[in-house]
């Protein structure tokens, strides 16, 4: 019964309309405070959040999600082996067992450096005089079907007249369509099985491309593959996926996840400050009544929790109305955005640096949990100074407070 007096007489301080010197505004001002917080930092998180998805999607599609190879770079053994192994798993969606070397691709005067890919199923159905073209290759050289394309091998061949150069003429019969997610410097460029394997001085493949169902799970796919190669005795190969690739972007990802990190602290702790002052403030302005509650015979505990009770309150209205501004806002950017650039000509996303024509946003519960728990947690102990304030007032000098 005292706990809901405790909780009644805290929620009718807040919306109290009178208080000395004007100051009827100050829970409003807290519930702003907070709730303009957390909107900030979940809209911020989301936001990068998004950004980190899409991220990892156009670099997952750009390359395999998980690579098996030798860790000298040769060929493969055991490979129906590893194969079987491999398709014992349900998360695996696709295994391609490649012939994957870096070359030189030569059109009229242009000079590139390519990366030859070779299937064992032969997935474009090549003849040996056959090449596929990824379309970004063939816009920046200019190439056109039935082209003549040559191809010249790292790998030098050695004949009774000295060393040769190995290379070979091939004809354009079709240009890859690039993907909209892959990048314009995407390098990559088919023939058959093989002819491949002479041209580079190979007897097998050299590389194992896996495609999992989840791409932001490799790393526990990437652990069970490794486990799965050593528990069969198979000890020569390297498992790489496509975060280790791309090592220096997560850093670099990681760095910039740290330092919003701060910057949702530093947020928080502006709105728990905010809450302190303002209890003190109300603790200050409403010594009177404190006087007259203990007069009544109301102990300095239970007004004291009055007082936390109201801090309680100012939070997590702050927190509910920031959670639900930022799920709503988020979720909305695409509209918003739409709408700025059609009416404001004002562009949310640089496109041309970042690839994409939206603002992406990916809302995660979990940080709206831990957010707001952090928050709740802030404001639970920046009252609890104020608080422990009232255990210094004395009746007798309030109730002549305001003589």
């Amino acid at each position: 019964m005292i706990k809901s007096c405790n909780f009644f007489i805290a929620s009718r301080y807040l919306r109290a309309k009178k208080f000395k010197y004007g100051l009827s505004f100050l829970p409003l001002v807290v519930i702003l405070a907070v709730a303009i917080s957390l909107f900030i930092v979940l809209t911020v998180k989301f936001v990068f959040n998004g950004f980190q998805d899409q991220i990892g999607r156009r670099i997952s599609d750009l390359s395999p999600n998980i690579e098996i190879m030798n860790k000298d770079k040769s060929s493969i053994h055991d490979l129906d082996t590893i194969l079987n192994l491999l398709k014992k798993h349900a998360y695996i969606k696709t295994i391609e067992p490649v012939l994957e070397v870096p070359s030189l691709m030569e059109f009229g005067s242009f000079k590139l450096p390519v990366k030859v890919i070779s299937f064992v199923n032969n997935n474009y159905h090549l003849s040996k005089k056959d090449i596929v073209l990824n379309s970004n290759i063939a816009k920046r050289v200019g190439a056109f079907y039935d082209d003549r394309i040559t191809i010249i091998s790292p790998r030098i061949g050695v004949t009774l007249f000295g060393l040769n150069i190995r290379e070979k003429v091939f004809n354009l019969v079709n240009i890859e369509a690039s993907n909209a997610r892959e990048n314009a410097f995407d390098n990559k460029v088919y023939i058959s099985f093989d002819i491949a394997k002479k041209l580079f001085l190979h007897n097998n493949v050299n590389k194992i491309n896996i495609y999992v169902d989840d791409v932001f799970n490799v790393i526990k796919y990437k652990k069970n593959i490794n486990k799965l190669l050593l528990t069969n005795n198979i000890n020569n190969l390297e498992v790489i996926d496509w975060i280790d690739k791309n090592k220096m972007l997560f850093d670099a990802i990681k760095i910039e996840h740290t330092a919003i990190m701060i910057l949702i602290s530093l947020i928080i702790l502006v709105a728990a400050v905010n809450i302190f002052s303002v209890l003190i403030m109300l603790i200050n302005n409403r010594k009177n009544d404190i006087g007259i509650l203990l007069s009544m015979g109301l102990n300095k505990i239970d007004i004291a929790k009055i007082y936390f009770y109201a801090a309680i309150i100012m939070g997590l209205l702050g927190i509910i109305i920031g959670d639900i501004s930022a799920i709503l806002f988020s979720k909305s950017i695409p509209i918003i955005s739409q709408f700025l650039e059609k009416y404001f000509n004002f562009y949310m996303l640089n496109g041309e640096r970042f690839g994409l024509n939206y603002m992406p946003s990916s809302i995660a519960s979990m940080d709206i949990l831990v957010v707001s728990s952090l928050s709740l947690l802030i404001i639970i102990l920046s009252a609890i100074y104020p608080v422990y304030k009232i255990a210094q007032v004395s009746p007798v000098k309030v109730l002549n407070y305001d003589k």
